[in-house]
């Protein structure tokens, strides 16, 4: 890849893959690069896949954007601030705002409804693992699903300590939980 400075990137299959830092996105194939493309006076967040591997959708500091993986065509699906997280999840997607809550959308990006009784409003990622919705906030994490409701963990008893920063799934339906001070 030729992208200074590379943050995160997204694997499609084993040659297939997008790399990105800050502000660039480039998609490489069989160890080419295929397309590279800039935010506009964006800061990128977070990437995530299409489930169909037609498109990317790209979290940034002013909204959503989206990227056609055939010709890396980017364009704007969404506009707001203070978006921090997103998944997908139930034939839809799920983005966290940093104090207004979850905001629930279609896969067309129609805002369906949000969220925000929830145990924190403080919110710092979101995670579709295992068909439940994960979030993790600066006082714990949650769990919420349809069977159970919400299932907070908080304090020594679940966490290292309260300031979740990423959730990923584990082995075995495990769900791993990294915050400040530990895993």
């Amino acid at each position: 890849h030729h992208i200074l400075n590379p943050t995160g990137f997204v694997p499609l299959s084993k040659s297939d893959y997008l790399v990105y830092n800050g502000d660039k996105i480039q998609y490489i194939k069989n160890a080419k690069a295929v397309w590279e493309t800039s935010l506009d006076k964006s800061k990128l967040i977070e990437v995530i896949a299409d489930p169909n591997d037609v498109f990317f959708y790209i979290l940034t500091d002013k909204g959503i954007d989206q990227v056609m993986l055939s010709n890396g065509k980017l364009s704007s699906i969404y506009k707001g601030q203070g978006l921090v997280s997103m998944t997908a999840h139930d034939k839809g997607f799920v983005v966290a705002h940093q104090s207004d809550g979850l905001l629930f959308f279609e896969p067309s990006f129609k805002l369906i409804r949000k969220e925000d009784k929830l145990p924190s409003l403080d919110l710092n990622v979101v995670r579709s693992i295992h068909g439940n919705l994960w979030v993790g906030t600066a006082h714990g994490a949650f769990r919420i699903n349809q069977k159970d409701g919400i299932k907070y963990y908080a304090s020594k008893r679940w966490l290292n300590d309260d300031h979740v920063v990423n959730i990923k799934p584990g082995i075995n339906d495990n769900v791993l939980i990294l915050t400040k001070e530990g895993l």
